[in-house]
């Protein structure tokens, strides 16, 4: 999947634990009225799931 300059972030849930404990959250809410930037770096991937299996 190819993403570029302009594209929105795919919409899908996020969870994440606080002091009321595991919560949810949409990309969209998440990130409405912002700009976000996307760093992935494909070798560290690679290492982790290496290191896991």
């Amino acid at each position: 999947m190819a993403i570029k300059v302009g594209d929105q972030i795919p919409s899908v849930s996020l969870s994440y634990m606080d002091s009321n404990g595991p919560q949810t959250i949409s990309t969209e809410e998440l990130f409405k009225g912002k700009k976000v930037v996307l760093i992935a770096m494909a070798s560290l991937l690679k290492r982790s799931v290496r290191i896991a299996t």
